[in-house]
């Protein structure tokens, strides 16, 4: 069913460039094994006919990357950042957090379902949050040995949730030698408190059992020194507000001292809103190409 459907697929667009065709169902096919159908499959193979048919036309037919396009033109300034790296020679592997993107559910999106899933997971003696933070390990580990990559000069870098991510990721794995994170740092305190009127307090995304009890945000990003770390963060994102920041900077600072590393963290606060945009994007390549080019 899945092949009929891509066979549909290649059939239309080829049709669009005025090739005489049979239908799809009267092509025959012979495979030796069953061949893996999936959303994020659909998506690469559409992008392989980028030109043969108008942009609106290809989104529209995977949900997937019709979502992607929303979340970069409303975080990133209509630029990939995957994309914007790899147009600069690096490799870039971006995968999707469970729930997140391919990996959502098949019913849709639905953010209340999410802290539920969450839920029977640790019932099950799971964590979503660590569960997400091992499988970037594990994604490190494998692009670590593909043989275009260079496993000394490996970094982590993303925005929001992705942020978060990537400084997690410097502070678990020696693979990563640095990170760069944009509008994703703060206190627990700052995150629960309901003095700046915040809708969003904290979630199952970033919820480790236990773990605050002994360290905080900044506290496990420290983990990470005295390797190279970036954040930036924006004056007016009203999920992480400015005062917590600069709290969670402070903390951080004085590890990188201790450290003899004060000059490889660079912590600062833009003025922007909670985005990825295209000034910050040629912040992070310039981070990276600093600490990893040679």
């Amino acid at each position: 069913e899945g092949l009929l459907w891509r066979l549909r697929r290649m059939v239309y667009f080829l049709r669009l460039r005025g090739c005489r065709l049979p239908e799809a169902e009267e092509i025959g096919v012979h495979f030796s094994r069953r061949l893996p159908v999936n959303r994020l499959e659909v998506a690469q193979t559409l992008k392989a006919y980028e030109g043969l048919a108008p942009k609106k036309l290809l989104v529209g037919q995977v949900p997937v990357v019709e979502d992607a396009e929303k979340w970069v033109q409303n975080l990133y300034g209509g630029q990939y950042l995957g994309d914007f790296l790899a147009s600069h020679g690096y490799v870039v592997f971006s995968a999707d957090a469970p729930l997140w993107g391919e990996r959502g559910r098949a019913e849709g999106v639905d953010r209340s379902k999410y802290d539920i899933i969450a839920g029977n997971m640790m019932m099950l003696g799971q964590n979503l949050c660590a569960y997400m933070h091992y499988d970037d390990i594990r994604t490190t580990e494998f692009l670590a040995s593909m043989p275009s990559v260079d496993s000394t000069r490996i970094a982590a870098a993303g925005c929001s949730m992705g942020a978060y991510r990537a400084w997690m990721l410097s502070a678990l794995s020696d693979r990563v030698r640095c990170a760069a994170s944009v509008c994703w740092m703060t206190t627990t305190a700052g995150q629960l408190t309901t003095r700046y009127g915040r809708k969003e307090n904290g979630g199952f995304a970033n919820c480790i059992p236990s773990l605050r009890r002994y360290l905080d945000y900044p506290d496990i990003a420290s983990l990470a020194a005295p390797k190279p770390a970036l954040f930036i963060a924006g004056s007016t994102d009203k999920l992480f507000p400015v005062p917590e920041v600069n709290k969670a900077y402070s903390v951080m600072r004085k590890v990188w001292e201790d450290a003899s590393a004060s000059d490889r963290l660079v912590t600062v606060v833009e003025a922007q809103p909670h985005e990825c945009n295209l000034s910050n994007q040629a912040a992070i390549l310039d981070f990276l190409n600093r600490y990893l080019k040679r």
